[in-house]
């Protein structure tokens, strides 16, 4: 499915990007946060793979280890955006308090 694969090619870049951008910032929590943001790319991408291999090729092996990847990716998009909610918040404050001195 053509559109499964876009949807791959961008979690992959997402993932990519704030990988590379996390590696880049000094902040320790905006570190964090933008690390989740890279985990829920990560998600994505092992869920919309797994959705596109069950497409391709039907055979039991194949159906149950994709349903494997689609449930641990669907684990660490939840998490991830769980995380990533904690640290908006200590990045906010951690912002402000870089503001006041």
């Amino acid at each position: 499915m053509p559109t499964l694969i876009v949807f791959i090619v961008l979690s992959a870049i997402m993932t990519l990007f704030y990988w590379f951008k996390g590696w880049m910032t000094d902040a320790p929590y905006r570190k964090k946060w933008t690390f989740s943001k890279a985990r829920i790319g990560l998600g994505a991408f092992l869920f919309f793979f797994g959705a596109n291999r069950i497409f391709i090729s039907s055979t039991t092996l194949t159906m149950i280890v994709c349903a494997i990847f689609m449930l641990y990716g669907i684990f660490i998009v939840y998490f991830s955006i769980k995380t990533y909610r904690f640290y908006t918040m200590k990045m906010i404050e951690e912002a402000n308090q870089s503001q006041k001195q």
